[in-house]
């Protein structure tokens, strides 16, 4: 049995499949460091799926690429000229569901092939064709419509994030990727001028990312310029570099009021980051369920989150750091480990759609108590 993972969408175009040359797109050289990839590998090697197809649908750098013996990647122009690729017994999982996949999808569900989605935070999940929706947030359910909701926990890549044990030398990480509004990062610089005023000194931070236009984060350099915070800006890291600093670093900050389970924290939990979010409706229940790991910030107004961070800060310092990092990260591999949690769920879903054909989401009844 085959696996379809439609990764990405992007500057997509006309004319036929052409694999004769070796890929260059960008997101089919990078998607080795992602999670997914991970997971994707593992479903291989333990035999969960017998190949694996990813497809980038572009006309950048299109061709065939070969990540190992039976997990091969098409970089194609259009997603359309697929179906005569397309297998009778293949499971077609969508990362997104970008609306160029679907009418393809259409005819595919209309051939009897499992349709699964894990929306990204597209709002594609409205969609009705879809057999199977991973979903962060709500249980493992069926509703009115027939589609089978099957609660996951997205994958990060473990040979990468993991904890090392290194010194903390940073008190706050602030964020993880681009720098934007939605993101938050805006919030706990404000808070940064204010504790900055209420304790006369500055926690030692990093804030990595890619800056972009925003009401707030416009402002961003300026404030800490202006107020000699101590804010290292660290630029869009690579990920093992982005690793290191949150192995480097005591509290993750996300104060983001978007998205859907944004992967910052969940890297950062297994690096072994203390975390502080706020917005946990944006957020997997595993970050914020447990005080030991997480602090829920109940209010970012700036005054009040200095003092938060200001109160976390000091219970770290006074407890072993090496302790709470390994808590931290221990926490993650219990309830979201790619050996322990996430890989053993997959298989048990991949398995309920090997024994099934579409069509009668009851086959799925008992993985609802899961």
């Amino acid at each position: 049995m085959r696996l379809i993972f439609m990764f990405h969408a992007i500057h997509q175009g006309g004319g036929e499949i052409d694999l004769s040359k070796e890929a260059t797109n960008q997101y089919a050289l990078q998607v080795k460091e992602e999670g997914y990839f991970y997971l994707l590998k593992r479903m291989l090697e333990t035999k969960v799926v017998d190949e694996i197809l990813l497809i980038i649908e572009s006309v950048r750098g299109p061709g065939k690429i070969q990540y190992a013996p039976n997990f091969t990647g098409w970089v194609i122009p259009n997603i359309n000229k697929f179906d005569p690729h397309l297998r009778k017994d293949d499971i077609i999982w969508c990362r997104g569901g970008h609306k160029s996949n679907y009418s393809f999808l259409e005819r595919a569900k209309k051939k009897g092939n499992w349709i699964m989605l894990y929306a990204a935070n597209t709002g594609r999940q409205k969609w009705l064709l879809w057999d199977v929706i991973l979903t962060d947030f709500g249980p493992t359910s069926i509703d009115r419509r027939g589609r089978f909701w099957f609660h996951w926990n997205k994958p990060i890549n473990p040979h990468i994030f993991k904890f090392t044990n290194e010194k903390r030398i940073y008190d706050l990480c602030i964020g993880a990727s681009y720098i934007h509004d939605k993101k938050g990062q805006w919030k706990a610089i404000d808070a940064l001028i204010e504790y900055k005023k209420m304790f006369g000194k500055n926690p030692r931070c990093i804030l990595p990312g890619a800056a972009r236009r925003g009401v707030h984060s416009n402002y961003n350099m300026y404030k800490i310029e202006s107020y000699g915070l101590d804010i290292k800006a660290a630029g869009m890291l690579p990920r093992p570099e982005l690793a290191k600093v949150l192995n480097q670093s005591k509290i993750f900050v996300h104060a983001g009021s978007s998205g859907e389970n944004d992967r910052g924290p969940l890297e950062a939990m297994r690096c072994g980051c203390f975390l502080m979010i706020a917005n946990p409706q944006y957020h997997s229940p595993i970050v914020y369920n447990d005080s030991e790991v997480c602090y829920v910030v109940d209010s970012t107004d700036p005054k009040e989150f200095a003092k938060k961070i200001h109160s976390y800060i000091q219970w770290i310092n006074s407890t072993t750091e090496e302790n709470i990092g390994r808590g931290v990260s221990s926490y993650y591999e219990r309830v979201a480990g790619m050996e322990t949690i996430i890989l053993p769920e997959m298989s048990k879903l991949v398995q309920m759609m090997k024994e099934n054909k579409p069509g009668n989401p009851e086959v799925f009844r008992e993985l609802c108590s899961k």
